[in-house]
C-alpha cells in the first residue's frame, strides 16, 4: 500500500494511548498514520467544502477518533460514536471529552495530581503533550457524543444517532484476540449485517471506511466499493452508499 496523503511518518508520541488519551486495557490502538490516510482518502472522495461529521458504530475506546480530532481538527465538525461494551463507552466518553476545553482541563488536573504524587518524568511529558494537543483544537473544541448500542441493530443505531447528519463512517471493526463481535446472532456475516444496519442512519453518498482482518469481507449490494488496500494484517475498504 502506498500512502497518498499521510506522506510523512511523523512523531505521534503526543497521541500515545495512555499518555493524554485514555487507555482501555485490552483494546487495540489503531495506527495513527493509517487512520490519517484513511480519513483523508475518504475526505477526498466526499469532496465537501465543509468540515465532516464522523461516526464509528464500533468505537471501542474511541482512540483513533480522538486522535483524528486533534490531527484534523479544522476538518471535523462533530464526532458520534457507539459501542456495545459498557466499559468501552465510558472510556470513549472520556476520550471524546478531550476534544473540548472542559475535558482537557480535567485531564490536566489529573496529570498534575499524578506528577505531584509520584514525580514521574512520564507525567511531566504527558503535560507537555497535553499542551501541544490543546493548541491543535479550535476554540470551543469539537462536539462529540457516545452511546451504547449493538451496531448490528438498525433500530438501536437509529435511536442513538437521533437523525444526525453523517458524512463519514470510519470503523475498525472487531476481529482477532483483543476484540470480537457481540450482539444478536444472525444468518449473514457480522460485517454484512453492520453495513445493512448503517443504511438506517446514513444517506446516499456517505463514505464508509472499514478496517478489518483479512477474513472478513466488507461488501453489500447497496454500496459501491471504491477503494481497497492491505496493510499488514489489516485490509481497508472504502465504500459509498448508493
Amino acid at each position: 500500500m502506498t500512502y497518498r496523503f499521510a506522506l510523512e511518518n511523523q512523531d505521534f508520541s503526543d497521541y500515545a494511548s495512555g499518555r493524554v488519551i485514555y487507555n482501555l486495557p485490552g483494546a487495540p490502538a489503531f495506527p495513527l498514520r493509517l487512520a490519517s490516510e484513511v480519513f483523508q482518502r475518504a475526505e477526498a472522495l466526499l469532496g465537501k467544502d465543509r468540515p465532516l461529521a464522523l461516526f464509528d458504530p464500533c468505537c471501542g475506546a474511541a482512540y483513533h477518533l480522538c486522535a483524528l480530532g486533534f490531527l484534523h481538527s479544522g476538518r471535523i465538525r462533530s464526532i458520534l460514536a457507539a459501542d456495545i461494551d459498557g466499559q468501552a463507552v465510558v472510556t470513549a466518553e472520556r476520550n471524546l471529552g478531550l476534544l473540548g476545553p472542559d475535558g482537557l482541563n480535567r485531564r490536566e488536573a489529573e496529570l498534575r495530581e499524578m506528577l505531584a504524587s509520584y514525580g514521574k518524568a512520564s507525567h511531566a511529558e504527558a503535560l507537555e503533550s497535553l499542551k501541544a494537543l490543546r493548541k491543535r483544537l479550535p476554540e470551543g473544541g469539537i462536539p462529540g457524543m457516545v452511546f451504547r448500542a449493538d451496531a448490528l441493530s438498525p433500530e438501536v443505531l437509529q435511536a442513538g444517532t437521533g437523525g444526525a447528519e453523517i458524512d463519514l463512517v470510519f470503523s475498525d471493526v472487531p476481529y482477532g484476540q483483543l476484540s470480537g463481535w457481540q450482539g444478536a446472532a444472525g444468518a449473514e456475516p457480522p460485517l454484512y449485517r453492520l453495513l445493512e444496519s448503517l443504511r438506517a442512519v446514513i444517506r446516499p453518498g456517505t463514505v464508509v471506511a472499514i478496517a478489518a482482518d483479512k477474513g472478513q469481507k466488507a461488501a453489500h449490494p447497496a454500496y459501491q466499493r471504491v477503494e481497497h488496500f492491505k496493510v499488514g494484517k489489516r485490509q481497508v475498504t472504502l465504500l459509498v452508499l448508493e
